[in-house]
C-alpha cells in the first residue's frame, strides 16, 4: 500500500522534520493508537484498536523506517 498526501503546515522545516521523527509522539495523531515505542534503531512496534459499527479490531505490528532524506522525505515499512 502506498499513501501519499500533500497539505502545509506552518512551521520551520526543521521543526517538522524533528516532529515526524518522534515516532510516539507522531502516533498520538492517529486515531486508535496506542503502546507505540522505539524496539530498535529506526523500528517501532505498537498497537491500534479500530471500530466500525458493531466490529471492533485490535492490529500490533511493527514499522521499520526504510529511507530518511532530510527534510523532504520519510519511508517506512509496515
Amino acid at each position: 500500500m502506498i499513501l501519499r498526501d500533500s497539505f502545509e503546515i506552518e512551521a520551520p522545516v526543521e521543526a517538522v522534520w524533528v516532529f515526524l521523527l518522534d515516532i510516539p509522539r507522531v502516533s498520538t495523531c492517529v486515531p486508535g493508537a496506542e503502546a507505540v515505542a522505539e524496539v530498535g534503531p529506526d523500528i517501532y512496534r505498537g498497537k491500534l484498536k479500530a471500530r466500525v459499527g458493531a466490529v471492533k479490531a485490535a492490529f500490533d505490528g511493527e514499522a521499520k523506517i526504510e529511507e530518511k532524506v532530510a527534510p523532504e522525505r520519510l519511508s517506512a515499512s509496515f
